[in-house]
């Protein structure tokens, strides 16, 4: 509904256009951001870029009020590198974006979009790799979504499609980082095993932030995982204003799409980085 849709509030112009039916014909899109991607069309975040120029709000938001110049992110299930390039863009050239995205096919539109970034980021910053994250180094099947790539996963269930897996404790690069600002994981149920493929760096504290989406919802294994690590959990609840971080037990209202949560280890400036009313990213 409008009085929870800031994409419609807080964009007029664009809210006519798409009254009047006025969309975006071509695959090259505008994000409110101010970057440029490449999204196939009929696929469901390409779709929502070219309506609304953004895909998920409420993340984004908050991906944009943690991050800061000259931090260190990772994008785990990276897709067309919507969430990559937002990474990018906020933490600035001397910033630096690990992204991991198993699919070759998809991959290569990942590296199409970081050639196409460049026309306004510094895509130096950014380091992709074309293999997912998981608790084993390892070969699995992959199912492509068609409708929804973003929605792609591996699966014990024989594909044609193979994909390879390693361990992000085993990842040289990460290893020499400090500190990981933010992780952000979209593997479609495959969380879990991520997180205990990082096991390492999260008892070591070296990653601050976790945003993830929980097909299980709150409790589930994911979180009681990370809880056991020391980490809180907040749910991102999409309002007018900003994203709240509430209660994890809070109802989730989405039939259509899964819930996203966020844990840290920082819990008073996550919340005093979210204080503030408004959309920093339209």
């Amino acid at each position: 509904m409008t009085f929870n849709r800031p994409e419609y509030f807080f964009q007029p112009i664009n809210t006519l256009k798409r009254l009047l039916g006025i969309f975006p014909k071509g695959e090259i899109l505008e994000v409110a951001t101010g970057f440029k991607i490449k999204a196939r069309k009929n696929d469901q975040s390409g779709e929502s870029i070219r309506r609304y120029k953004i895909y998920d709000i409420a993340e984004s938001e908050l991906i944009f009020r943690i991050l800061e110049s000259n931090d260190v992110s990772i994008d785990v299930g990276a897709n067309i590198g919507y969430t990559t390039a937002l990474m990018a863009k906020k933490q600035g050239p001397n910033g630096k974006v690990f992204s991991f995205e198993p699919s070759k096919e998809i991959y290569d539109d990942l590296l199409n979009n970081i050639n196409l970034f460049g026309e306004s980021l510094d895509i130096t910053s950014i380091v992709p790799y074309n293999f997912g994250l998981s608790d084993s180094k390892r070969t699995m099947f992959f199912k492509v979504d068609s409708f929804n790539r973003g929605e792609s996963k591996v699966s014990t269930e024989k594909t044609e499609i193979t994909v390879n897996l390693e361990r992000l404790d085993d990842i040289n690069e990460i290893n020499k980082q400090s500190l990981i600002k933010l992780l952000k994981i979209d593997v479609e149920g495959h969380e879990l095993d991520v997180l205990h493929g990082a096991e390492k760096l999260l008892k070591r504290k070296k990653i601050e932030h976790i945003i993830f989406e929980d097909h299980a919802f709150y409790p589930s294994d994911v979180s009681r995982y990370l809880e056991s690590l020391g980490y809180e959990i907040f749910y991102i609840k999409k309002t007018l204003l900003k994203p709240l971080l509430v209660n994890p037990n809070t109802k989730h209202e989405s039939t259509y799409e899964p819930p996203n949560y966020i844990a840290t280890i920082n819990k008073n400036e996550l919340i005093k980085k979210n204080k503030r009313f408004g959309w920093t990213v339209l």
